[in-house]
């Protein structure tokens, strides 16, 4: 296309209807520089604006493309029809184009949603503690995902010396084993779904509800239901709030791993594959843990109103936190970062950790 020819025919059929460049701006909602332009050469109009063009000045679009009006009757004719079939042209690529971004958006917004949603809750992690008359369950983890679970249950505490384990589930009273341990006070399954196959991942939850250790040593076989609770679950789709950031950027969180065990197992108690340790005092009571076969940090703080639990994995250094009312067992807030973050829970639980291990004599 000439871009000259034309805007010179575009300024001689708007001299003829007496418009200057912002009427005809203004019936084209478009700006009077983009008119000027046009008419200077500088650039040619769209398709779409050559078709309005052609209704306001009342000829046809090749006309326009060509910058010049039909000589004759036939060529009017001619150029008319031409006009008539790329005008028809345009609106089914328009419409194949506004089909196909539509088309574009549905997959994109169905690839997304269901991304989100089959991620959403899709991680679950709870602890796992029971007791009998003569054994004790403690710091134990389930962890599930959309297709698998796995349970640890690292600490059976007993002045006994255990000869097994079962682990087992009961259906309508009938006893279904899992997995049995020989003369050890520990367990883990590193893949639950699987073991049964009756177990699998919708009946998963109706398990843990009637989950069970059999523990035998040469006195006693005991039974214990299995308590879980939920710790983790990943659910930022709708649980938008953030931990509070304390804007104290000169705290320093670092804690030296080797240290930290060094002073822990000098000044715990310790007891199988755990170090223990209490404290006690008018408003608070705190109990720290240290598992050795996970190398994870377990501290529980009770007030009259609230219960905090931090576990603190030594391996990459993330702490997870929870707070739980009470009265009505209901968890308030539960996040998880690095410990290098300046979030109050963090600076919380590194304090707890500087006063009574670090700084302890």
């Amino acid at each position: 296309m000439d871009n000259i020819k034309i805007g010179k025919f575009i300024k001689e059929l708007r001299l003829e209807k007496g418009y200057s460049q912002e009427d005809l701006a203004g019936k084209l909602y478009i700006s009077r520089q983009s008119i000027s332009k046009w008419e200077n050469g500088q650039t040619a109009p769209s398709m779409s604006i050559m078709i309005r063009l052609a209704e306001i000045f009342d000829v046809t679009v090749t006309e326009i493309m060509t910058g010049e009006r039909a000589k004759t009757k036939q060529e009017k004719e001619i150029t008319s029809t031409a006009s008539n079939e790329m005008i028809k042209m345009h609106k089914e690529t328009k419409k194949i184009r506004k089909i196909s971004v539509i088309i574009i958006f549905v997959l994109l917004f169905t690839f997304l949603g269901y991304y989100f949603f089959s991620s959403y809750r899709s991680q679950q992690i709870y602890s796992i503690s029971g007791e009998s008359e003569n054994f004790t369950v403690e710091n134990g983890l389930l962890v599930t995902t959309k297709s698998n679970a796995y349970i640890s249950i690292q600490n059976v505490i007993s002045d006994e010396s255990i000869k097994s384990i079962t682990l087992y589930y009961l259906d309508n009273e009938i006893r279904n084993d899992i997995y049995t341990k020989e003369k050890s006070n520990s367990i883990f399954v590193p893949s639950f779904i699987g073991y049964n196959e009756n177990i699998n991942y919708k009946n998963l939850k109706s398990i843990i509800n009637n989950l069970y250790l059999e523990i035998k040593s040469e006195k006693y076989t005991e039974n214990i239901k299995l308590d879980f609770r939920k710790i983790y679950e990943n659910d930022e789709l709708i649980k938008l709030d953030k931990p509070n950031v304390v804007e104290n950027n000169e705290v320093n969180h670092e804690i030296d791993n080797d240290q930290l065990i060094e002073k822990i197992k000098d000044k715990f108690k310790k007891s199988k594959n755990n170090y223990t340790y209490s404290i006690k005092n008018k408003t608070e009571q705190i109990e720290i843990y240290y598992n050795i076969d996970i190398n994870n940090l377990y501290i529980n703080k009770y007030d009259d109103n609230y219960e905090y639990y931090w576990t603190y994995d030594l391996n990459n250094k993330n702490v997870l936190y929870e707070k739980i009312e009470i009265n009505s067992d209901e968890t308030v807030e539960q996040f998880q970062e690095n410990l290098k973050m300046n979030n109050k829970f963090i600076i919380d639980f590194y304090e707890i950790v500087k006063e009574y291990i670090l700084d302890s004599n």
